[in-house]
């Protein structure tokens, strides 16, 4: 997990294996930020690989919830909230919001971009993220020639689906 604010950062970039940050970090972290910020914190966002996969998400998000954090984002490829409607309906619960990456409706994009087809995937999310009235940020990175000339389609969903509250474009950058 990794934890995002203008003032702090920690993050753990290694890729020789899964990591998974421990509680007690988790929470030096969080008294950090708090303190930090006057004793309020409006939003926590909890990206970096896929934080749904991390066995204590649910002990995060209510430790920051009852650290008075007013706003708490998940950000997902989706694939875990599909196979456990049960989670998807305990962070509706928990008021967890959901960040969820969707760069196309195309398959050849989606397998250029991701390495995967997952379009399916990520319509069943957003229809499960609907069904719990989960708040749902898309996410798209775009890739001029590859994606680009989708965005307004894309950006149609805000409109059609009314758990959907913002979208943050992202332009594919490459580096060398």
């Amino acid at each position: 997990l990794e934890f995002r604010r203008v003032l702090f950062r920690s993050v753990h970039n290694k890729n020789d294996d899964a990591f998974h940050m421990r509680e007690a970090d988790f929470e030096r972290v969080l008294e950090h930020l708090v303190r930090d910020h006057g004793g309020e914190l409006d939003i926590l966002n909890l990206t970096g690989g896929e934080p749904t996969l991390h066995p204590g998400l649910i002990g995060f998000l209510e430790k920051a919830h009852a650290a008075g954090v007013h706003r708490i984002t998940v950000c997902s490829n989706g694939i875990r909230l599909v196979k456990d409607e049960a989670l998807v309906a305990r962070l509706a619960a928990l008021g967890a919001r959901i960040a969820l990456s969707f760069d196309t409706f195309e398959h050849a994009a989606d397998v250029m971009l991701q390495g995967a087809a997952l379009i399916d995937v990520k319509l069943r999310c957003l229809d499960l993220l609907e069904k719990h009235g989960v708040d749902t940020t898309l996410i798209p990175v775009m890739s001029r020639g590859v994606n680009d000339h989708e965005i307004g389609r894309i950006l149609a969903l805000l409109f059609e689906r009314p758990n959907i509250r913002h979208a943050e474009v992202h332009t594919l950058t490459f580096t060398g």
